[in-house]
């Protein structure tokens, strides 16, 4: 991943302490790459540091900081307590110069003022990335139990595509001036995506006919998806791909889903499952399916 940073152009990399390591802190800096993060313990090579207990039994905002030199880099690890320990590693920032955060302290009910190191405020700056990463990750993850570890490597990297994509998706969308409450979900995107990937490529049974002319009803089928509780009204990939869109009847009538038609009828597009009217009078049926 680093390989894309130029260098020697006084770049900066964090990450979290499942990456961090004196190792590669002494490579990239070797490099003319600058880095920090928050390491485990372990990855100190002998670095003795007081212990969780040790600091708890301090005020909130106690740290210790050590500095070393290893093949020639200057390192310094620096471990503060907050709500819990947290330990640092950097090869350019260090615990000074010291600023004052506020926390709610849980015993008197109250604000209070603590001590930072600098190096906690560098890291915090710019380390939303991963950390964001991390926690839309872990709210819809793909729980399939294995005992392949590569199955959960290909797991994991599957939810972290759908994670980029939303997030890419939500920055055109906010470019494009959509308001916040009509854009997707994270949830919602993810849903789409498994089931735009799992409907499309089935058996095509393509419509002679010639297309009705574009209209708006894409915004009035997401019109009619917020008025209440219905039927779930495919995608666009889904609804417009003319493949396998074949009516069939059902033994309970319902509403057509067709925009601006009040029609009720017992004939359902088998692949989308909802109801579509299809009379000599009403095409609802093609007419959904083709009309962008």
């Amino acid at each position: 991943m680093a390989s894309v940073v130029p260098r020697g152009l006084d770049y900066i990399l964090y990450f979290d302490n499942w990456f961090c390591s004196v190792d590669l802190q002494v490579v990239l800096k070797k490099a003319g790459i600058s880095s920090v993060g928050t390491v485990r313990e372990a990855r100190l090579k002998g670095c003795k540091l007081p212990s969780d207990k040790e600091l708890k039994k301090k005020e909130r905002g106690s740290y210790v900081e050590m500095e070393t030199t290893f093949e020639g880099v200057s390192l310094r690890a620096v471990k503060w307590f907050d709500n819990r320990p947290v330990t640092l590693l950097s090869t350019f920032a260090s615990a000074s110069p010291e600023n004052t955060v506020k926390r709610f302290d849980k015993k008197t009910r109250t604000s209070v003022s603590i001590t930072r190191p600098s190096i906690v405020g560098v890291y915090n700056e710019c380390m939303g990335g991963v950390d964001l990463m991390d926690m839309l990750v872990a709210l819809y993850r793909i729980n399939l139990r294995s005992k392949k570890w590569y199955r959960r490597l290909f797991f994991h990297l599957l939810d972290v595509v759908i994670v980029n994509c939303w997030l890419l998706y939500r920055r055109g969308a906010t470019a494009a001036k959509v308001p916040r409450n009509q854009q997707m979900t994270l949830l919602l995107f993810k849903a789409e995506t498994a089931c735009v990937l799992k409907q499309q490529g089935k058996v095509s049974t393509p419509s002679r006919r010639r297309p009705l002319a574009p209209s708006k009803i894409e915004n009035e089928l997401q019109a009619k998806k917020r008025r209440g509780p219905a039927a779930l009204v495919p995608c666009k990939e889904i609804r417009l791909d003319t493949i396998d869109h074949l009516p069939m009847f059902s033994p309970k009538k319902g509403r057509c889903k067709y925009p601006n038609c009040t029609g009720i009828t017992r004939v359902m597009c088998r692949k989308c499952n909802v109801h579509l009217c299809f009379t000599p009078e009403k095409e609802c049926i093609y007419r959904f399916h083709t009309t962008p």
